[in-house]
């Protein structure tokens, strides 16, 4: 498990691509009666982006920090994770913050000290609450709206999960501000680098798919 981030560069044009997948078993019986049943409670996130340029105008005489033009960077990238076979950081710049979300469970019993950073799209109830795995920073954390001194509890940034020292009191209900990030895998074991004129090159597809670490 990697945590090379996959980089930002200028070139990146739309459209962008970003489609949550289920994994569904459907079988049918001989009086046509569908069953199905869902493999995955949580969805993963296909990603495809295009660049429309990554320039390659290096320096051979200045120095060695002067080969990392915008081909090389992603071309690097490539290399570092070697294809699909390791992971990546990716932070969707349209969607890494989440303000004043509740956490699961949402609500304190006295006993439990675990607790897992979550997310919903929109307010259709706690039950839409969705597990949260890679986080870059927890801004707040509120047990009963107090915020919490991060001495109080310890966070893993690969799960997501707050562990209390000690267990929050019963019925409080708790909720968080934080940076997240999700955690991919290359679809395919190579990258197409077109280039159009001298020192421009065009990536038409990239695709990943995020991951559970």
């Amino acid at each position: 498990m990697s945590d090379v981030q996959y980089p930002s560069l200028p070139g990146l044009t739309y459209s962008v691509l970003k489609a949550p997948v289920f994994h569904t078993r459907k079988q049918t019986s001989v009086s046509g009666r569908e069953t199905t049943l869902n493999d995955w409670l949580n969805p993963r996130y296909d990603f495809t982006l295009t660049y429309s340029v990554l320039h390659d105008e290096a320096f051979w005489d200045v120095g060695p920090a002067d080969y990392s033009t915008h081909y090389r960077i992603m071309m690097q990238f490539f290399m570092d994770i070697r294809g699909g076979f390791d992971t990546f950081v990716f932070y969707d710049p349209d969607d890494m913050v989440i303000n004043n979300m509740y956490t699961l469970p949402s609500v304190a019993d006295g006993s439990n000290s675990q607790f897992q950073l979550a997310r919903q799209w929109a307010n259709f109830g706690l039950n839409t609450l969705q597990p949260v795995y890679g986080i870059s920073d927890l801004v707040d954390l509120r047990v009963g709206g107090v915020s919490q001194d991060p001495s109080m509890y310890t966070i893993d940034p690969n799960t997501g999960i707050i562990t209390f020292y000690s267990p929050p009191a019963a019925d409080s209900v708790i909720y968080a501000s934080y940076y997240f990030f999700y955690r991919c895998r290359l679809s395919e074991d190579t990258l197409s680098f077109e280039q159009f004129m001298h020192n421009l090159y065009e990536l038409k597809t990239v695709k990943f798919r995020s991951v559970i670490a």
